[in-house]
């Protein structure tokens, strides 16, 4: 029962939708390049700007995806059938790049159900999506990365920021900012595999980030993201709730504002 209760809320964060979202229509929309980096047995798709004018490149890591088609039966492909990160970097007019989540809408020989289901925040998808943005760094000349996700996309910028110095900012939306805790509070069975970025906090202490959290979100409870502030007790965190905001939906405005604002620790602001 607690395994159909955690597919249950997978699909509750896919959406309803059921077909897979077309990467060079999204490429069209965005006017990107749809690049696939080969980061060895797990490719990573992205969309990237042909250029980018500075040092610093905003980049949106996608969610979960569609992990599961049934409450008992994982998908055979979790490219999402919806994006919230990329609807709102079809709206920010910042230099940004679009990191998909290893084997969506690509395959690669080391793509396997356990790396979308309890191994979605494992070791091998946080260091095939480092040696992406390593790509990344070395093809558009930049330096610095603020990272974006959104749900588990959020857990993998957290992740990826332990790990890099370059990584200068997060901002999170409907983050899973947890794991650990959102599995105990939903009475799930355990990621196994996954790891958790509040459990080793490192440079996540010191490192500007806001996270959005929706007062309407049922899939993901307000009470992970407090979990997470409290075992890491970051210097210079921001958290702030989005009145009318989902899972998915209901945070374009908010993003629209907070977005070209300072974060915490920082006097950047974007224009």
């Amino acid at each position: 029962m607690r395994l159909i209760t955690a597919a249950l809320l997978v699909l509750s964060i896919a959406g309803c939708a059921s077909a897979p979202l077309d990467i060079r229509e999204q490429a069209a929309r965005l006017g990107l390049e749809a690049r696939v980096e080969n980061t060895g047995a797990l490719p990573v798709q992205t969309l990237q700007p042909p250029q980018v004018d500075g040092s610093l490149l905003r980049v949106y890591l996608e969610g979960d995806g569609r992990a599961w088609i049934t409450p008992r039966a994982p998908s055979d492909d979790p490219t999402p059938t919806q994006s919230l990160v990329l609807d709102l970097l079809a709206a920010d007019a910042t230099p940004a790049a679009y990191l998909a989540r290893p084997c969506q809408f690509v395959r690669g020989s080391g793509c396997r159900t356990w790396l979308w289901t309890d191994g979605r925040y494992s070791d091998p998808v946080v260091e095939a999506t480092n040696r992406a943005l390593d790509a990344l760094k070395a093809r558009l000349g930049i330096e610095h990365f603020e990272l974006v996700g959104h749900s588990g996309g959020a857990t993998i910028a957290l992740l990826l920021a332990q790990r890099r110095a370059d990584v200068v900012a997060v901002q999170t939306l409907a983050g899973n900012l947890a794991p650990g805790e959102w599995t105990r509070l939903k009475a799930l069975s355990p990621l196994r595999g996954s790891l958790d970025p509040s459990a080793v906090p490192g440079r996540l202490v010191g490192l500007p980030q806001r996270h959005l959290l929706g007062a309407a979100d049922r899939v993901i409870p307000a009470a992970v993201a407090d979990v997470y502030l409290q075992r890491v007790a970051p210097r210079c965190a921001e958290r702030l709730v989005v009145a009318g905001a989902d899972h998915q939906h209901g945070y374009a405005a908010a993003w629209q504002q907070l977005s070209r604002q300072p974060l915490p620790c920082t006097l950047r602001s974007r224009h």
